[in-house]
This record gives structure tokens, sequence and C-alpha cells, in this order.
């Protein structure tokens, strides 16, 4: 949030055992700042670790996709959230 993606980045890298909520606080953190193609390598890293993204990561992913008009590749994220069976957060109202 603070932009230092250094900082972070480099805090990050230090860190031996990485949780589902450092990867995704730093990805987010650069799909914040931009960085979305960096973001979304970080996301493949995050998946070639054996770290279970959480309904969150997946759908600031699926954002990021979008912004880059990525839509091969945020389908192919969407297919992997229907087939492991994630629910995603809806925001929509209620009748």
């Amino acid at each position: 949030n603070c932009e230092n993606l250094k900082s972070a980045y480099r805090i990050f890298e230090e860190v031996v055992v990485k949780d589902h909520v450092m990867w995704t606080a730093i990805t987010f953190g650069l799909f914040k700042n931009e960085e979305i193609r960096a973001g979304l390598r970080l996301f493949n890293a995050m998946l070639r670790s054996d770290v279970t993204p959480t309904q969150f990561t997946y759908s600031t992913v699926l954002n990021a996709c979008a912004k880059l008009r990525e839509y091969s590749v945020g389908r192919m994220i969407h297919s992997q959230v229907i087939v492991l069976g994630v629910q995603m957060i809806r925001n929509c109202k209620t009748p």
C-alpha cells in the first residue's frame, strides 16, 4: 500500500516459508501499483510452490487478467477455480 515495492519484495524473498497471505499481499501490491505482468508471474510462482490461493487471490488475479485483456489466461484461471470448487465472493445485492 505504501508503494515501496522494492522493500516489500526484498522482505518477501527473505521469508523461507511463505503462506497464502504473503503470496497474496505481494501479488496484490504489484497489481495495485500497475506491475500487473510481474504480479501474474508471481501468481504462477505461487501455484508452483504448492500454496493454495484464496478466493481473494483468484479474484484479484482475474481482475488483473481483465485489465490486461489476457482473456485466455483469465479463462484458464477461471477453469481452475471451477475444478477446485473455490467459492468466489459475490459482490451483488440480493433482491
